[in-house]
């Protein structure tokens, strides 16, 4: 099975030609939240947006005035319109964790954090034109309502001796501490990667230490 996970990140990264990036726990913006925009504001402005269960996932066409051309530019534009995407405080639960600033790209890929930790794999992406920055598309896939611990029972030190064991190979760089979406249900886990290749990566359950899953070559 395909993973979203912690490689996902740096996978895409490579796929999008990334000028500017930053790693977690990603910038977070505190500009004053912009006046909410609506679907009959979008409406408008004859833009288009697709919803599921009341929350909008998707927007296509300009729905700011002004160019995005930075970080902050793309924060305030996805901040208006955080209340269609079911997002309660998108300065404190979207941080901009990556960008691409190109001839053929100008993407803002904001992460969902409960805290400090990010739950893998769930982004709100705004893409604007590299010419003009005008947004051009924004896809949400944030999750509302997320209810999770985010204190780990397992310290990093221990993750990383248990994966060690498991893959039988040194493990690669620190533990990452995440929030995955595991069978329909929220989970806390430590993510290690190793230099081994059976299996090369675990996702380790942060309050038992069970392993939740093993990466192999094959999956990535």
């Amino acid at each position: 099975m395909k993973r979203l996970f912690a490689a996902a990140a740096a996978a895409l990264l490579l796929l999008t030609g990334c000028t500017e990036s930053s790693s977690d726990p990603g910038i977070c913006f505190t500009e004053e939240m912009p006046a909410q925009l609506t679907r009959s504001d979008l409406e408008r402005m004859q833009v288009q947006y697709t919803e599921e269960d009341g929350i909008v996932t998707e927007i296509k066409g300009a729905f700011v005035s002004y160019p995005v051309e930075t970080g902050e530019d793309a924060f305030r534009a996805l901040a208006s319109v955080s209340e269609l995407f079911g997002i309660n405080d998108f300065g404190s639960e979207m941080r901009l964790v990556y960008s691409t600033d190109s001839t053929s790209a100008c993407n803002y890929f904001f992460a969902q954090y409960v805290g400090d930790v990010p739950v893998a794999g769930i982004r709100t992406v705004l893409y604007a034109d590299p010419g003009s920055h005008a947004v051009r598309r924004v896809h949400n896939s944030y999750l509302p309502d997320l209810q999770i611990g985010t204190v780990p029972n397992i310290t990093a030190k221990d993750a990383r001796k248990k994966a060690e064991e498991i893959c039988k190979a040194d493990a690669e760089g620190e533990p990452e501490l995440l929030i995955i979406i595991w069978r329909s249900t929220p989970t806390l886990v430590w993510y290690v990667e190793t230099d081994g290749a059976a299996p090369s990566a675990v996702y380790l359950d942060a309050q038992s230490g069970e392993v939740v899953e093993a990466i192999y070559p094959a999956d990535d």
